[in-house]
Order: structure tokens, then sequence, then C-alpha cells
């Protein structure tokens, strides 16, 4: 049976977020419709031009806005896509670490209506935005073949790990890890090794969840 992540950040620490931001390349953009109306919760997914392979993915905002930071450097593409909206690529300058890109403004169009016939597919989206929690859908990604658990949490939206293999979520510390609702109790470095044992093809999807609700306690077990 595959695995879910749930990722669960109580925000206790900021030392090792801002230290490991000083060292990324940060890439912003806009996204809107075609009425000029930002859009929200669209899937952006950086691809390195060499290999396609994905590096990062990152979601819009309730403004249009999305921001991406990668400790890599080189030639890279961004990738967007939303449920009825024409998926686009656009190319990025090459950067470094380190450096601040800012994407061209970037405008969705609907998808074509003109179709002779209709298949329904059941897949789901590459990231699902919902109110409680944003689902990386692991499955739906081509490009996650051969990466381990916590190379994927480091491709997951929000998600950072540093050079030293800690991990944050959304510029802050503290993150709980579960598997199938059970907590994983170790420390930084026992943690990484442990996601580096799992394959990406035991893992079904990881949810993050930035505002854990009333079922965890302080400590992050579940009620």
């Amino acid at each position: 049976m595959n695995r879910i992540f749930t990722i669960t950040a109580f925000f206790l620490f900021t030392l090792v977020a801002k230290v490991f931001a000083q060292n990324n390349a940060t890439i912003k953009g806009y996204v809107q419709g075609k009425n000029n109306n930002p859009l929200q919760s669209v899937s952006i997914s950086l691809i390195s031009l060499i290999d396609s392979v994905l590096l990062k993915t990152a979601v819009t905002d309730a403004n249009g806005n999305f921001e991406i930071n990668t400790n890599k450097e080189g030639s890279f593409m961004l990738s967007y896509s939303m449920v009825g909206f024409e998926k686009i690529f656009i190319a990025l300058p090459e950067f470094k670490s380190g450096e601040q890109i800012t994407a061209a403004n970037t405008t969705l169009q609907p998808a074509s209506s003109n179709l002779k016939e209709i298949t329904v597919l059941n897949k789901k989206p590459l990231i699902e935005v919902k109110a409680d929690k944003t689902i990386f859908n692991v499955e739906a990604s081509i490009n996650a073949t051969g990466s381990n658990a916590l190379e994927l949490l480091q491709k997951s939206p929000g998600m950072q790990v540093d050079n030293n293999e800690n991990i944050s979520m959304k510029g802050k510390t503290g993150v709980k890890v579960y598997i199938d609702g059970k907590m994983i109790q170790l420390n930084n470095k026992d943690l990484a090794n442990y996601l580096k044992s799992i394959n990406n093809n035991d893992i079904e999807a990881i949810e993050m969840i930035s505002n854990p609700s009333a079922k965890y306690d302080a400590s992050g077990q579940l009620r």
C-alpha cells in the first residue's frame, strides 16, 4: 500500500530557515487569467532544461503571486498548470545561487472547448490546495521517478531542506512528520536518513499542514 505523508509545522524556530534562504536563488512571478484577474492555486513547477527533472513546486496565492527557493543553479523552465486552463512552459534566464529572478507576468488561457470528443480521465492534479492543507500528488508526477521521500519533500510547495538536511516549512522549522497518521519521532539526522530510505514508488502523496487543527495537541500528537 502506498504511504501518505502528512507534514505538520508548529513554527518553533526561524534560525535555520533564515540561513537557508541566504544561500538560495529566489524565483518570483505573477499569474493571471485572460480578464487580467489574478489566478489563485495555479501549480508552478521548476524543471531542469537539461534533463526535464522536476526540482521544486509552488502554488500561487490569492493575489496570483508565487515564490520558489532553490539551491540549484543553471538553466530551467517554469511549468504553469491549472484545471480548466491550458498548460504552458516558460524558459528562465540562467541563474546562480543567491540571485533573485522575476519571471515575466504570465496569462493562462482557458482550455479549448472546440472538441469533437471528450475523454474523462480520473487523474489527480500535481498540486491540490484545500482549506486545511496543500497536497503534492507524487503519483501525478512522472518526473518524480528515482527520488526518495526526502528529495520529494524538498520538491513540495512551501518545504525546504537545507545542506544539513534540516526540514523547514514556509520559512519555519519545528516540522513534524507523519506517515499514515503516525508521527515519526526521530532527531533531524535520523529522520533525514529514514526518509531517504523510502522510495518514491511507496508514496502516494505528501500533505502539508501549516496550521494544524485542534485534533493535534501541543506536542504534535493526534488526539
